[in-house]
């Protein structure tokens, strides 16, 4: 490495040769440093702890100090991957796992990873308090498979409304309900077909009570069983109550009781 030239250096003192660490060529216009002779204490000190040399930043450069904790030295000073499994305190199987030729962290995988604590990663999950949750004491219910319940109490699914003006309009949903209660119904009512997609035995459940004797009327899916009629009016204004059942052969709500 030529670290002098001087245009007219003293003829004596730089004459061509070795000079111990430094070599002069060129008639002493030209200083060089000797291979394997510049020690580490006569390099430029680094700025703090935990610094390696190299270089960071992209293409070809002057050398610089990379951040390395001692976490990081730890790994670097292993001799193989079965030395950093145990530094970093994993069980030694997880050397034997497979993953695939092409494995790519997501975003979400990296904010699970980054994650300081299980409740952090339950926040990130969305998750919030679940853990703190009492687990059932019996069998959990699953929504296809064939399970007896006991002592379970089904809530049906109500929807209410003091009066409608002529019909019931889109009001009534088997969707979404179960019984259907009209509390003050100020004239007279017809019930039109219900929407949504009921199944074979289905429950409706109607309840009126008129401010007066209302005449009530029907669409075209409700009928009349072999044994009940379909209510024709309210009695004064006393509660009635009229029960159906879905039939998919005739895709008909057919009037089971009426009280």
């Amino acid at each position: 490495m030529a670290i002098i030239s001087k245009a007219t250096p003293d003829a004596e003192l730089f004459a061509d040769g070795d000079k111990g660490d430094l070599t002069t060529s060129g008639g002493g216009t030209i200083w060089t440093i000797d291979n394997d002779v510049v020690t580490y204490a006569k390099m430029q000190n680094v700025s703090a702890t935990d610094k390696i040399l190299g270089r960071s930043s992209a293409g070809a450069g002057d050398v610089q100090e990379i951040a390395c904790t001692a976490a990081g030295r730890a790994l670097l000073d292993d001799a193989n991957a079965t030395a950093q499994i145990a530094t970093l305190g994993l069980d030694a199987d997880i050397a034997t796992l497979s993953l695939p030729a092409s494995t790519t962290i997501s975003v979400a995988g990296a904010a699970l990873i980054d994650d300081a604590s299980n409740s952090d990663q339950r926040t990130t999950l969305g998750l919030g308090t679940i853990a703190t949750l009492a687990a059932p004491s019996g069998t959990v219910v699953g929504t296809t498979d064939t399970q007896t319940l006991t002592n379970k109490r089904v809530t049906p699914r109500i929807s209410s409304a003091t009066s409608y003006t002529t019909d019931t309009g889109t009001s009534l949903n088997c969707d979404n309900l179960d019984m259907f209660i009209v509390t003050a119904q100020a004239g007279d009512l017809k019930l039109n077909n219900p929407t949504g997609t009921p199944v074979d035995g289905q429950k409706l459940w109607v309840a009126i009570t008129g401010t007066a004797a209302r005449a009530l009327t029907y669409d075209t899916q409700f009928e009349a069983s072999a044994g009940v009629a379909l209510p024709t009016t309210t009695v004064l204004t006393a509660r009635i109550d009229i029960g159906f059942v879905w039939r998919s052969d005739t895709s008909r709500w057919r009037c089971v009781c009426s009280a």
